[in-house]
């Protein structure tokens, strides 16, 4: 099996880590992005490993074989056609939600936002529009209470490892996949949601999810009027 991986973070290198532990490709080369965090790094892992890779955008890229297969796990560009067509359409993406709900962006904390009581995550066939190829296999995760987008995320990390193992195998052995079902789906485009920023027309119940779903330190997290908030009882004390 010859295998392209594009992937990222703390899940691209324990997908990449599996498939030499376990022998699964006869060729594998590897496709992600620079970086500064080490729990994210793919690229130095699969130099470690003698495994080619490059931090070149995919698309723009002259691949280093003809791929049987191409999985897609945190990856931050859109593969093309031209690349779908390079191992006839046998190309699959992990994706942080219950597709089609959530498509885009984001997906993590848009489902804190919204209240959803549950979320999970998609293996699905890549196509030549965004997050709407047929799928391959879903899990579902419970959003507690007290979910934050940390939390939640290390969640989906995880459930996105356990079940990649499966989802390869039934790719490789030719399912086809599940049409997508439902009529109402979301889309999210790149950034943070409201750009961080708690609107004062917003009741209490979703300040508080949303001051949940910006919490991912170091990163900043929820603003209101300006400043940097961690719960509700910081923005009624500045009202």
């Amino acid at each position: 099996m010859k295998i392209i991986l594009c992937a990222y973070n703390r899940v691209g290198k324990q997908v990449l880590q599996y498939i030499i532990d376990n022998n699964i490709a006869d060729d594998i080369a590897v496709f992600s992005h620079e970086t500064n965090d080490t729990s994210a790094d793919v690229i130095t892992l699969a130099k470690k490993l003698n495994v080619w890779c490059s931090t070149e955008n995919i698309n723009k890229s002259k691949l280093p074989f003809i791929p049987g297969i191409i999985s897609s796990v945190y990856y931050r560009y859109i593969i093309k056609p031209h690349i779908i067509d390079t191992c006839n359409g046998n190309i699959f993406n992990a994706h942080p939600s219950l597709l089609p709900n959530h498509r885009g962006c984001s997906s993590v904390p848009w489902a804190i936002i919204d209240g959803d009581k549950v979320t999970g995550i998609t293996y699905h066939y890549i196509d030549k529009d965004i997050d709407t190829g047929k799928i391959i296999l879903q899990s579902s995760i419970q959003i507690e209470d007290d979910e934050t987008q940390k939390s939640l995320y290390e969640k989906c990390m995880d459930r996105v490892f356990a079940f990649w193992p499966a989802a390869l195998q039934l790719v490789n052995i030719g399912f086809k996949g599940a049409e997508q079902l439902g009529k109402t789906t979301t889309y999210h485009k790149r950034g943070a949601p409201y750009s961080r920023k708690i609107d004062d027309a917003w009741d209490d119940s979703k300040i508080e999810r949303f001051i949940r779903a910006m919490h991912f330190p170091p990163l900043p997290g929820a603003l209101y009027h300006g400043k940097e908030v961690t719960s509700i009882n910081d923005v009624k004390r500045m009202k």
